[in-house]
C-alpha cells in the first residue's frame, strides 16, 4: 500500500509487484472496506510503503516562507535546533494515516510491515528517494549497470 495511485501504477510497472494506491494519507475511511474486500480474495499480508517523510526531520530548514518569521524569531534565541511547526503537522498527519492503516490491519486480521528506506544515521529520511516508486526505479537503474 502507497500513496497516490500514480505511485502505486510507476512502483507496479517498475517492480511487477501489485501496488494498492490510497489517494492520499488522511483518506483512510474507505480503507477499511478495501481491504475488507481484498482480503475475502485472499490478501492476508499488507506491505505499508508511504512515503518516507513519515520519517521527516523536523529541524527548521526555512523550506515554508509563510511561518519562517517564527524561525527567525526562535533562531535569534540562540536555539539552532529548534522544530518548525509545519514540519510537525505535516509529519504527524502522515504517520497519523500510517496508525489507521496498521488499525485496520489489525482488525481485519491481516498482517502488516512498515517499510522504510533513504534514512540517515539518525532513523530520519535522508531526503533523496520519497515514495516508493523513485526508490525502486533508482534501486533497478543501479542493478542495470
Amino acid at each position: 500500500m502507497t500513496e497516490g495511485i500514480l505511485k502505486a501504477e510507476i512502483a507496479h510497472q517498475v517492480s511487477g509487484k501489485t501496488f494498492l494506491g490510497n489517494p492520499g494519507i488522511g483518506n483512510w475511511r474507505d480503507l477499511y472496506e478495501v481491504l475488507q474486500a481484498l482480503k475475502k480474495r485472499g490478501l492476508s499480508h499488507v506491505e505499508e510503503v508511504y512515503d518516507m517523510d513519515k520519517q521527516l526531520r523536523l529541524i527548521c530548514d526555512k523550506k515554508y516562507s509563510e511561518i519562517c518569521e517564527e524561525c527567525e524569531e526562535r533562531k535569534k534565541e540562540g536555539d539552532p535546533y529548534f522544530e518548525c511547526p509545519k514540519k510537525r503537522v505535516k509529519r504527524d498527519t502522515i504517520r497519523k494515516g500510517c496508525n489507521h492503516t496498521y488499525r485496520i490491519c489489525e482488525e481485519l486480521s491481516l498482517s502488516c510491515n512498515r517499510n522504510q528506506w533513504d534514512l540517515d544515521q539518525d532513523g530520519l529520511w535522508a531526503e533523496h528517494e520519497k515514495g516508493i516508486d523513485d526508490w525502486l526505479t533508482k534501486e533497478i537503474r543501479k542493478n542495470t549497470r
